[in-house]
C-alpha cells in the first residue's frame, strides 16, 4: 500500500499477522489484514519471490543480483539490490528482514504463505525474464519449500515463550533429539523471548549452549546447567548436559577435560540407570575417542548405544552422526550402508541437524567415486550453514571443498576456501581435532 505521495507505506506494525505473496498469475501481495500492498516494480517483486522460494536458509547476496539483474556488472548488481532491499525493507517493515554484507533473508518471526503448493498451470512471476524464474516455471514442485514438522514445533515454541515460559521449556525437555533440529538463531531467538527464571535456568543455560556458536561461550553455558544440574539433582539435565560439554571439549581438542566429564556422565548413568543416560554415556565415550583418534573403539561405542534408542528420530540422528564419522575415517562402505538405514525419518521432519550431517556424508561418498560431482553439494551446505549461524559445520564443508578444489588443480578456489574455514574455526575457536584431520585426508 502506497501513502499519498507515492512513497510504499511501512508495515511495520503488522509483523504479528501472516501476510500472502502471490507469485503464480498477477503477482500480488496482502498484509496481515488483507489489503492489497503494492510492490512499485518488478525487481522488488522479483526479490520478494527469490527470499520467499529460499525462506529457510535465504540466499547470497551475489547470488540475488545475478539472479535479478543477469549479465550486469558484480558492482551494478550490489548497489541495485542494496537499493531493493532498501525499499522492500519499507513496504514490510524493519523487522522484516535479516541481511549481512554476504546473505540476506526473510526473518522467521515474518510470517509469509505464498501460493508456491496451488499453481493450478498459472504462470510463475509474468513478465520476469531469466535462467531462474524459468526454471520455476518448469520446476515447481522441486523448488517450492516445504514445511515439516519442525516448523509447526517452532511457532508452538514461540506461542509458549511469549505466554508460558515455563511450559515451553518443559516441551524442549520433551524432545531434546527433535528440537536439536531446530535452527540456532531461532533457538536462541526463543530463548531470549522466554527469559529465565530459577525454576528454568538450569535447562536454559542447556539450551543457550547447544545453539552457541562460538564453542568456548558454549562450554560456558554448559558448565553452568550442570551446575545447576547438581543443585537441583536433575539427572536428566546432568546427563544432557554432560554429552553435549564433552562434545564441546572434543571440538576444542580438549580431551584431558572431555574424559573428566566423560566420568561424570558415566556416574550420572550409573545413578539415573535410565536408556537415556545410558545412551548418552556410551555416545559421549564413542565421540571423545573417535575425535581423539581411536576410531574402532570410539564407533564400536557408537554403534552398542544405538541399541538404548527408542525414539526414531533420535536414531535417525544417531546412525546420520555415525555415518558421517565412519565416512571421515575413510569407512565409505560402512559410511554408505549407516545411512541408508532410517536416517530419512528426521530429514522427513525437516530436521536440520539430520539434514546438514547426512548431506556432508553425501558428499564425501560422492567425492570417493567423482570429485567433481561432490563440489555442488559441499557449496550449497557451506552457504546454507554460514546463512544460519551453523559455523562448525560450514568449516566442515569449506575445508572438503579447499581440498577437492586443491585436488582439481584450482589453487585459488582452494586458498579461498581455506580462509574461509579459518575465519570459522577462529571464529567458533575450534581446534583440529585428529578425526578431522583425517576427514580432509580421506578425500586424497
Amino acid at each position: 500500500m502506497a501513502t499519498d505521495d507515492g512513497a510504499p507505506q511501512n508495515h511495520n506494525d503488522q509483523l504479528q499477522g501472516e501476510w500472502s505473496l502471490r507469485m503464480f498469475g498477477d503477482v500480488q501481495l496482502l498484509d496481515s489484514a488483507g489489503r492489497a500492498v503494492a510492490l512499485p516494480n518488478r525487481k522488488v517483486q522479483g526479490l520478494l519471490a527469490v527470499l520467499a522460494l529460499h525462506r529457510q536458509y535465504g540466499i547470497e547476496r551475489d547470488r540475488a543480483g545475478e539472479i535479478l539483474w543477469p549479465g550486469k556488472p558484480r558492482a551494478n548488481q550490489r548497489t541495485n539490490l542494496r537499493q531493493v532491499l532498501m525499499l522492500l525493507r519499507k513496504i514490510l517493515g524493519e523487522g522484516a528482514l535479516d541481511d549481512s554484507r554476504s546473505h540476506c533473508r526473510l526473518k522467521a518471526s515474518f510470517r509469509l504463505s505464498t501460493d508456491t503448493q496451488r499453481a493450478d498451470g498459472a504462470g510463475f512471476m509474468p513478465g520476469h525474464d531469466g535462467e531462474w524464474f524459468e526454471q520455476i516455471r518448469t520446476e515447481v514442485a522441486d523448488t517450492a519449500p516445504e514445511a515439516g514438522v519442525l516448523s509447526h514445533l517452532l511457532e508452538t515454541f514461540r506461542w509458549y515463550a511469549l505466554h508460558d515460559p515455563v511450559g515451553m521449556f518443559a516441551l524442549l525437555r520433551s524432545t531434546p533429539g527433535l528440537n536439536r533440529g531446530i535452527e540456532f538463531r531461532d533457538m536462541l531467538d526463543l530463548l531470549k523471548t522466554a527469559g529465565v527464571s530459577p525454576e528454568t535456568a538450569g535447562w536454559s543455560a542447556y539450551w543457550r549452549g547447544t545453539a552457541e556458536d562460538d564453542l568456548q561461550l558454549c562450554a560456558g553455558l554448559l558448565r553452568a546447567a550442570l551446575r545447576e544440574a547438581k543443585r537441583t539433582q536433575d539427572l536428566e539435565l546432568a546427563s544432557e548436559a554432560c554429552l553435549e560439554l564433552g562434545k564441546v571439549y572434543a571440538r576444542t581438542g580438549e580431551f584431558v577435560r572431555a574424559e573428566k566429564i566423560c566420568k561424570i556422565g558415566n556416574a550420572v548413568a550409573g545413578e539415573a540407570r535410565s536408556r537415556s543416560s545410558r545412551f548418552n554415556s556410551a555416545r559421549l565415550n564413542g565421540i571423545v575417542l573417535t575425535h581423539g583418534g581411536r576410531n574402532e573403539e570410539g564407533l564400536a561405542l557408537l554403534h552398542r548405544s544405538e541399541d538404548l534408542i527408542q525414539n526414531p528420530v533420535d536414531h535417525a540422528l544417531a546412525l546420520g552422526v555415525r555415518a558421517f564419522i565412519e565416512a571421515s575415517v575413510g569407512q565409505f562402505e560402512k559410511a554408505r550402508a549407516t545411512l541408508e538405514f532410517r536416517t530419512n525419518e528426521a530429514l522427513k521432519l525437516g530436521h536440520t541437524g539430520a539434514d546438514k550431517v547426512c548431506a556432508m556424508t553425501e558428499a564425501m561418498l560422492a567425492a570417493e567415486g567423482e570429485r567433481r560431482s561432490a563440489i555442488p553439494g559441499l557449496e550449497q551446505l557451506s552457504e546454507r550453514c554460514h546463512a544460519v549461524g551453523a559455523t562448525q559445520f560450514g568449516v566442515y564443508a569449506d575445508e572438503l571443498l579447499a581440498k577437492l578444489f586443491l585436488l582439481e588443480g584450482d589453487r585459488g578456489l582452494a586458498d579461498r576456501r581455506l580462509k574461509a574455514a579459518g575465519q570459522g574455526r577462529r571464529a567458533s575457536r575450534m581446534s583440529v581435532t585428529p578425526l578431522e584431520a583425517q576427514r580432509v585426508a580421506a578425500l586424497g
